[in-house]
């Protein structure tokens, strides 16, 4: 059986390679987003992750979705059956004007879709239920995988690292802050906070474009300010503005006691979750989509995002289960539900089934 893996190594987020390599221990995949263009390439399985990699990442015209769909009548005239992971809804940004059509191509096309929880399926049904190709899909259930890592430090050596007080209260942020409604969230949620020697992480902060020093001298040097302010960790957090290496990584989520996924809009997965599991921590987050899914049938506190009040309320909660059992439980759902010999096997059981006519059906494996 020969499997095609449409994604690229190496991006930032160890997902991609880690489950590639356990699939390449077992079958013979390739692991390439060109390849699946190529018309004399040969595969028995195409496996598809982001419909927008098949674009280059930017928004398509319609020139672009002709041709992508040229290419996925290929695949299925010459016997490929394609499986695709869900990871969103849409494609994220603005900009990405025809994200609905393309997400609606590519699974017109697909035998079958891995979900990361049932959440997922049951909005699947809902968003497509008008179209035609809706009674020919399968739906699986697959976890996401962990990011359990092989490199390890105490809390202590990671805090003193980063610069933040061995006695703190860590609470932290992972991943793009998207926009000014999440950054409010997270500030508001933190300034009410009745925690003691609480301190605020967020290494993505982003912020505004850097003044011209000739154009606006005051302005540059406000700005300069405010990126030491935020840097130092001496005014209770320490916001970054950048994307961290795997070694800082490690050593964030090492000093953490909490971790907060801050999302305010619409959101299905987050491997923010799975980061925090994998490292045995209490994870804080909204209490929609695949995410409040998993986080309510771990014992993880859940907020709605549209209530301040109950963001509060779940950190603090977070706070309190730290001390408790749930640090390992979610350490151990990571190490055994998540891991990638699980997760592996299971999608080689997909590729099997896609090679054989099977009843339409929904598949909770």
């Amino acid at each position: 059986m020969k499997v095609l893996f449409v994604a690229t190594l190496h991006m930032g987020n160890s997902y991609i390679d880690d489950y590639f390599e356990a699939l390449q221990r077992k079958c013979d995949a390739t692991c390439s987003v060109d390849d699946f263009w190529r018309k004399d390439a040969r595969y028995d399985v195409i496996h598809l992750h982001w419909p927008e990699a098949l674009t280059g990442w930017v928004s398509p015209d319609q020139d672009t979705l002709n041709k992508l769909a040229a290419q996925l009548q290929h695949w299925k005239d010459a016997g490929a059956r394609l499986v695709i992971t869900r990871h969103n809804i849409v494609p994220h940004g603005e900009n990405f004007k025809l994200g609905e059509e393309l997400y609606t191509l590519v699974y017109s096309c697909c035998d079958y879709v891995l979900h990361f929880a049932k959440y997922s399926v049951k909005e699947f049904l809902k968003r497509y239920s008008n179209q035609p190709f809706l009674d020919k899909v399968q739906h699986v259930v697959i976890p996401h995988g962990n990011y359990i890592s092989q490199v390890t430090y105490t809390k202590a050596e990671s805090r003193k690292t980063l610069s933040i007080r061995p006695d703190a209260f860590v609470i932290t942020a992972f991943g793009h802050i998207r926009n000014a409604n999440e950054k409010e969230l997270i500030l508001q949620a933190y300034k009410r906070l009745k925690i003691d020697k609480k301190f605020l992480v967020v290494p993505r902060w982003e912020s505004k474009s850097r003044p011209s020093i000739k154009r606006k001298p005051l302005a540059r040097l406000w700005w300069e300010w405010q990126k030491v302010y935020n840097k130092s960790g001496y005014f209770g957090h320490k916001l970054g503005d950048r994307r961290v290496s795997d070694e800082e990584l490690v050593h964030y989520i090492n000093a953490t006691d909490i971790l907060m996924i801050p999302r305010t809009s619409q959101i299905l997965n987050s491997g923010n979750l799975y980061l925090g599991f994998s490292y045995g921590k209490v994870v804080v987050g909204p209490a929609s989509g695949n995410v409040g899914e998993i986080l309510k049938a771990t014992g993880n506190p859940t907020f709605n995002s549209e209530d301040l009040s109950t963001v509060v309320d779940a950190i603090e909660k977070g706070a309190e289960l730290s001390g408790g059992s749930l640090p390992q439980a979610n350490y151990l759902y990571a190490a055994n539900q998540c891991s990638w010999d699980y997760i592996s096997n299971l999608t080689l059981d997909v590729y099997r089934s896609s090679l054989i006519t099977l009843p339409n059906s929904y598949t909770n494996r």
